[in-house]
């Protein structure tokens, strides 16, 4: 998979900006008063022009109105009213915005992000060389606490592995993954899928929209984005648990027995054998009878385990160390996977915020 690398501002950009396409970049918000002015202060500082930034008040009860108002005419600001029946708040947000958009291309983009100067300008470059429809970016993780970096790069590992990136960018396979933290569109193709009125109910609109992207036999592509931005997701176990808990639900159709199968894989593949080995080193340890050959086996095997959640740490800018707590941190991720099952089997409804 591709890495969208940064593109520097070149000295001649200024005189050359009416050539260039006007990105609207749309950025929903509700009750982001933590997250809201870093991300468009970084927003503000791209080296790329022309672009405009949307952001879609939805009925924040926090001070998120105040923040915006701050940044008077940087930006505009759209309040957005009661969610109908049969829409999600976060795509009904971004559905209120768009009309306001005059840019050619789209970006929608979470208040939880930050971006490098250079993240305009080179996602447009990657989509535009790639003559891409849809371009979807993955982040470097941002983290402020040790939970975090253990879990949070193991689930979006997890979610990889499930649903592969390299299948969703091959047109000839039905996977559709995509990143609703960045997602880069032309706006004639956001309008020929329908926009967000075609996926209006679904949690994950960005696999929905990459969905129908496919489908409509349009160019698209996700690659790593870490080198241009990163975001935060989750600052709290609970809010942590929240998020994956309706991240895997909806990834997985709300299907019970999907979900369950998936615990079960995690605990077989990413908690059992360090259990199992553990038990075989503690007999050996006092000169109890052990399985020798299975000992050396499960050895080689967890070496190998480590490693690859070591690499996967890496991809998303944690260090490769927290690795090593793989285990630990699939056991949390079993947990949320058990409590995603259960809620799919008592089709429990899912909340934006």
């Amino acid at each position: 998979m591709a890495s969208v690398k940064p593109v520097k501002e070149d000295a001649s950009a200024s005189s050359h900006a009416a050539k260039k396409p006007l990105i609207s970049v749309i950025v929903p918000a509700k009750n982001e008063e933590k997250n809201i002015e870093a991300c468009l202060n970084s927003l503000l500082e791209q080296n790329y022009r022309p672009f405009e930034i949307i952001v879609a008040n939805d009925q924040s009860k926090d001070t998120t109105g105040d923040i915006l108002a701050r940044f008077g005419g940087k930006i505009r600001v759209v309040n957005v009213p009661q969610t109908p029946e049969g829409w999600t708040g976060k795509n009904f947000a971004i559905a209120s915005a768009v009309p306001h958009a005059k840019g050619e291309w789209l970006l929608f983009t979470d208040a939880d992000t930050r971006h490098n100067p250079e993240s305009l300008r080179s996602s447009l470059e990657f989509a535009s060389g790639r003559d891409l429809d849809i371009l979807s970016l993955l982040p470097r993780c941002l983290t402020g606490s040790f939970i975090e970096r253990m879990i949070q790069p193991a689930a979006m590992a997890f979610l990889g592995l499930w649903v592969p990136i390299e299948a969703s960018n091959n047109s000839r396979s039905a996977v559709a993954f995509g990143n609703g933290q960045y997602l880069l569109l032309r706006k004639k193709h956001y309008e020929h899928i329908g926009g967000h009125d075609a996926v209006r109910s679904e949690f994950l609109e960005d696999f929905a929209l990459m969905g129908l992207s496919k489908e409509a036999r349009a160019r698209v592509y996700c690659a790593f984005g870490t080198d241009i931005y990163g975001t935060r997701m989750y600052d709290s176990l609970e809010s942590l648990w929240r998020g994956w808990r309706r991240i895997y639900v909806h990834a997985f159709k709300q299907n019970g027995p999907s979900l369950a199968l998936k615990t079960l894989s995690v605990i077989g593949f990413s908690i059992l054998p360090f259990i199992v080995y553990a038990i075989l080193t503690a007999q050996a340890a006092s000169g109890l009878p052990h399985a020798g050959f299975l000992w050396g086996y499960l050895g080689i095997l967890l070496l190998f385990i480590l490693g690859i959640s070591a690499k996967a740490m890496t991809f998303v800018r944690v260090p490769a160390y927290y690795g090593l707590l793989h285990p630990v941190a699939a056991g949390f991720i079993a947990m949320i996977l058990l409590n995603a099952s259960l809620n799919a089997f008592q089709k429990k409804k899912t909340a934006w915020r």
